[in-house]
């Protein structure tokens, strides 16, 4: 499946500590692919309140990510999904949920990166920006400061000289949406990229 779309996204280990209390991470289960190229979400297997209030959220967004794409048919013949889980636990469960397909009649494949965050004290889901300097978010959109410290810690060699004007050209006009995850080995934020228009995200 082409994903040229997510090409830009290229995440970064942001050197901003997260620190977490030390107690046991959750259980997770990993259920089996609902289809070919297609993985399931987890859920948590405690039998608690929280643990029940995110596994609903987790079910939520499972039903409308393969309602969108199975393009609307339930025919995930050419959808795609995988989840890679960057924390579940101590103090947040944090995922990186990437999702795709082709519609019939669209004029391209479509693509979309996203980090799910959920505290685990709460339930809640959160988008950790709270763990960012002031001033450094704008509502969801990177700010200058904010912006230069992806490229700072971006390794250039994933990208092409191409993808990295289109990144700043956007970047610096402050219409680039971030998402933040937390990586738990590092106990580092993951900064990730949104909102390149479709002409500037085949950088192959």
């Amino acid at each position: 499946l082409p994903m040229a779309a997510l090409s830009c996204q290229v995440k970064v280990m942001a050197s901003l500590a997260v620190l977490a209390a030390p107690v046991a991470a959750e259980t997770l289960t990993l259920l089996a692919p609902v289809a070919e190229n297609v993985a399931a979400l987890p859920s948590l297997t405690a039998a608690t309140e929280t643990s029940r209030r995110i596994n609903v959220a987790l079910d939520e967004l499972d039903t409308s990510q393969l309602f969108a794409i199975a393009c609307d048919d339930d025919n995930l013949e050419d959808a795609f999904r995988s989840v890679e889980i960057l924390s579940d636990g101590p103090a947040y469960l944090s995922l990186i949920v990437t999702t795709g397909g082709y519609c019939t009649g669209a004029a391209h494949p479509w693509g979309s990166v996203q980090i799910v965050n959920f505290d685990l004290a709460s339930g809640k889901e959160t988008s950790l920006t709270e763990y960012l300097p002031v001033g450094w978010s704008n509502d969801g959109r990177m700010t200058v400061p904010l912006f230069d410290f992806y490229l700072a810690n971006l390794d250039r060699n994933d990208l092409s000289e191409d993808c990295l004007d289109s990144l700043s050209s956007v970047g610096q006009e402050g219409s680039l949406w971030f998402a933040l995850g937390i990586d738990a080995a590092s106990h580092r934020l993951v900064l990730l990229p949104d909102g390149l228009p479709y002409v500037a995200s085949g950088c192959e």
